[in-house]
C-alpha cells in the first residue's frame, strides 16, 4: 500500500471467540471475514433478536462490532458470549425485560448493523425492500435521487437521518471527525462528500475530507473483482496532507455499502495515519453483498 507521509501500525479491537483479539485491518483479514460463512448484518426491524419460544426467553446478536456496548448503554443489560453458537446473549427474566429490549430494538429503526474489520459499521437501511419486487425502501429512494439526480431534499433527508444515528449511538457521537470516501478529482458530483459536509454541520464534527487526496488516476471499478477492487484503490494511492490523526476516531461516510471493500480499504488508510478507530456510516446497505463476483455470506 502506498502512503506518501507516515506509515504507522495500528490495530482495533474486535470480538473473536470468547475474548477480544487485537487485529489489524489488512486485505487478507478483510477477505477472510467476507468468506468466513458467519452472519455479516443485523437489522432488528426485520429480524428481532428476542427469542420467546423457550422456557427462558433470550435476546442475542450474532456479532459485536459495537453492538454489545450499544445494547448495554440502551438497556443496562450486559451480553455474554456463547462460543457454541457464536452469539452474544442475555436471558430475559420477565415480560418487562422483553418489553424493554423490544423498545430498544424499535429505537434502532431500520438501521443495518454490519460486521466487518472496521470498529463498527451501520447503514440507515437496505436499498430494496426485498430481492423480488424491486421496490426501494424510503432511504433507498432518497439515496437514488440524491446520487443520480442531485436532489437537494434527498441529500438533506439522508444527512438528517445520518446525524440522528450519530447522535444516538455513543461510539459514533464520541468520534472526533467525519470523512467522506475520497472521490477521483475529475468527478463533478460526489454524494459522499456532499453528505459529509451536511452531516458535519448537523453534528458539529470537523470534516477532514479535504485533507485527503487520490494521487493517481484510479481505473474503473465496474468490472473489477473484489480482489481487483482493493488493488485498484491501492494503486490510486490515497494520501493525507497537513493533518494529524494520531489517537483520533473517524466516521467514514459513504452512500452505499455492498461488499464493504472500499470502506474497509479506507479504514486501513486511516489506520496507517495513526487513527485510533474507524467507523463506517453508509446511507444504504445492498441486500446482496456481491460486487461482480460471488461472496459467501
Amino acid at each position: 500500500m502506498r502512503f506518501a507521509t507516515q506509515s504507522a501500525t495500528f490495530v482495533h479491537q474486535r470480538f473473536c471467540g470468547c475474548c477480544r483479539d487485537m487485529i489489524e485491518i489488512s486485505k487478507e483479514e478483510v477477505f477472510r471475514t467476507l468468506s468466513d460463512g458467519q452472519t455479516h448484518r443485523k437489522q432488528f426491524s426485520s429480524h428481532s433478536g428476542v427469542q420467546k419460544g423457550k422456557a427462558s426467553p433470550t435476546f442475542s446478536v450474532p456479532f459485536d462490532n459495537g453492538l454489545v456496548g450499544h445494547f448495554l448503554e440502551g438497556t443496562g443489560r450486559p451480553l455474554k458470549y456463547n462460543p457454541s453458537y457464536n452469539q452474544h446473549y442475555c436471558f430475559l427474566r420477565s415480560q418487562a425485560d422483553i418489553d424493554d429490549v423490544e423498545a430498544w430494538e424499535k429505537r434502532q429503526g431500520t438501521r443495518v448493523f454490519v460486521r466487518n474489520c472496521l470498529s463498527s459499521t451501520v447503514a440507515l437501511d437496505y436499498n430494496f425492500e426485498d430481492n423480488l419486487n424491486g421496490k426501494k425502501t424510503l432511504v433507498g429512494e432518497h439515496e437514488e435521487l440524491a446520487k443520480h439526480h442531485q436532489d437537494a431534499n434527498s441529500i438533506a433527508y439522508l444527512a438528517e437521518k445520518a446525524a440522528e444515528t450519530i447522535n444516538s449511538i455513543s461510539y459514533l457521537s464520541s468520534a472526533d471527525y467525519l470523512c467522506a470516501i475520497p472521490a477521483m478529482a475529475e468527478k463533478q458530483f460526489d454524494l459522499p462528500a456532499k453528505l459529509s459536509v451536511a452531516i458535519s454541520q448537523l453534528v458539529g464534527k470537523y470534516d477532514i475530507t479535504p485533507h485527503f487526496q487520490v494521487k493517481n488516476k484510479r481505473k474503473s471499478l465496474k468490472d473489477c473483482s473484489l480482489d481487483e477492487k482493493w488493488d485498484a484503490w491501492e494503486e490510486a494511492s490515497v494520501v493525507l496532507s497537513d493533518f494529524d490523526l494520531s489517537g483520533r476516531s473517524v466516521i467514514l461516510i459513504d452512500d452505499k455499502y455492498q461488499s464493504g471493500i472500499t470502506v474497509q480499504f479506507f479504514g486501513r488508510v486511516l489506520q496507517a495515519y495513526g487513527c485510533n478507530s474507524a467507523h463506517g456510516l453508509c446511507m444504504v446497505k445492498t441486500l446482496r453483498d456481491t460486487d461482480n463476483v460471488p461472496v459467501v455470506e
